[in-house]
């Protein structure tokens, strides 16, 4: 038996697998996040993680000159003040998950801007994320 005040509550007391956050997640209806017209990610409550914003990518979305996942920085902004705790990244093609709390995205990673897109991008590498 948990003497820790987390097995009272119910609440998980370990970091979950990303076999069991995805299936969490497929459980959860979470707030969908639009940015230019279409669902970049949701916004969910987890027992663990607190306020999460999850969004999935496949490895082709990876920016191999840097190793890293971009995220539009209106979207990244929103997430702040929104008072998102965690981004979670899931690779839908490998089941691979990173967790990094939004701020990094906005201090530490770097912007880029492709002609194509609407608006620039902020890259963290997956190094500087938390493999899940």
């Amino acid at each position: 038996m948990s003497l820790r005040l987390d097995g009272f509550l119910g609440l998980p007391e370990s970091k979950p697998t990303v076999e069991e956050l995805i299936a969490w997640i497929k459980g959860n209806p979470g707030r969908p996040v639009t940015q230019n017209g279409r669902t970049t990610g949701k916004i969910y409550w987890h027992p663990f993680f607190g306020k999460i914003y999850v969004t999935y990518r496949t490895h082709r979305h990876l920016y191999k000159k840097w190793g890293s996942i971009g995220i539009s920085r209106d979207v990244v902004i929103k997430l702040i003040e929104d008072g998102v705790e965690n981004v979670i990244v899931i690779f839908t093609d490998t089941k691979e998950g990173y967790i990094a709390p939004p701020r990094k995205f906005l201090d530490t990673g770097k912007t880029l801007w492709f002609d194509k897109e609407a608006e620039s991008q902020l890259h963290l590498p997956l190094t500087l994320m938390e493999k899940l």
